[in-house]
């Protein structure tokens, strides 16, 4: 679709081609654990994200409305002719941190390890969920 992203002007950018919505501060939290991910993600809602106002959210979600994104809909972002960052031209987001972000999806049969993307070259791996050296990008569904 064109455009592919859409700036909501509440801190959210929403992609036109999956209907997900993304916070647009790639680096709200920081670095976290998996699981301290997840918990981070769950309690995020209206307000966080601060100082920049531009970045702040302000879209009227509550603690719940957001998840840790699957290792598909990461890959949707990746544009794999791209680096620094990997993402589709005319992205709407803020400066994707160096180092990966945390995907939702464990590998099976290891579940102590998760699918990670590296944004700056838009490489995919894994990584043990007890490292604290992961970035998180949060995600919800498009809400009419």
């Amino acid at each position: 679709p064109g455009p592919r992203f859409t700036d909501n002007n509440d801190g959210t950018v929403t992609d036109n081609l999956t209907a997900l919505v993304w916070l647009k501060n790639t680096n709200c939290f920081g670095m976290l654990d998996w699981q301290r991910a997840i918990l981070a993600v769950k309690s995020l809602e209206e307000g966080a994200c601060g100082p920049d106002p531009d970045l702040i959210l302000s879209d009227g979600s509550s603690a719940g409305d957001w998840r840790l994104p699957t290792m598909v809909e990461l890959c949707t972002l990746i544009d794999f002719k791209r680096r620094d960052p990997a993402l589709p031209n005319g992205h709407m987001f803020s400066d994707a941190p160096s180092g990966y972000h945390w995907s939702a999806t464990t590998i099976d049969y290891h579940p102590e390890m998760a699918w990670i993307v590296y944004f700056e070259s838009g490489t995919t791996c894994y990584e043990n969920v007890k490292n604290r050296a992961g970035h998180i990008w949060p995600v919800r569904m498009l809400v009419e």
